[in-house]
């Protein structure tokens, strides 16, 4: 895997093909306010545009061409039914219609309703979503590569939860991108 900041902050956490995020995430920045729009305003072209650039920028980066499947960070039901739709969804439909590769969003499957990992401390939000995540169907996923979608990664705790899902399949190799990485 291609050595970036984002890659090094899963290094002796999960085995990952490739990692990388579209912008740094600053509090009070652009990318917070465009974040903001998506996930609580309901502006969700904000989703699809995000989700076209990031395509764009890492579509001839290596590690990314050959992607069979985009699948976002599910939310739980929930979760979902409150707000409408899932942020991390519109960015993957966004590169989607970019690459021309599916998004699945019904084989990963977010089990457990779990609170929000935004005032949560490193441990806390590794803990919150360990063992949140299962796959419906994993011979689907065998000798694919998979790209998991997230708006933000901070710790990295739900790709890694996400992550540890397809750790056992034959030939899968998993790749993450997100729109913005929010490490210190």
């Amino acid at each position: 895997m291609p050595e970036n900041a984002v890659a090094k902050s899963f290094w002796g956490k999960i085995h990952l093909h490739s990692a990388t995020a579209l912008f740094h995430f600053d509090k009070g920045e652009v990318v917070q306010k465009l974040l903001h729009q998506l996930k609580y305003k309901d502006n969700k072209e904000v989703g699809l545009l995000l989700g076209s650039l990031l395509a764009n920028e890492i579509k001839d980066a290596g590690g990314y061409s050959d992607v069979d499947c985009i699948i976002p960070v599910p939310l739980h039901k929930k979760k979902l039914s409150v707000r409408g739709y899932n942020q991390s969804e519109l960015i993957a439909e966004g590169m989607a219609a970019t690459w021309q590769v599916q998004v699945s969003t019904d084989l990963l499957i977010r089990k457990k309703n779990t609170d929000s990992q935004t005032r949560k401390s490193r441990f806390m939000r590794f803990e919150n979503v360990d063992k949140v995540f299962a796959l419906d169907n994993e011979d689907v996923y065998r000798d694919k590569h998979i790209l998991i979608v997230d708006d933000v990664i901070t710790t990295g705790a739900t790709i890694v939860a996400c992550a540890e899902a397809f750790d056992h399949i034959p030939g899968c190799k998993i790749s993450v991108a997100s729109i913005a990485f929010a490490h210190s």
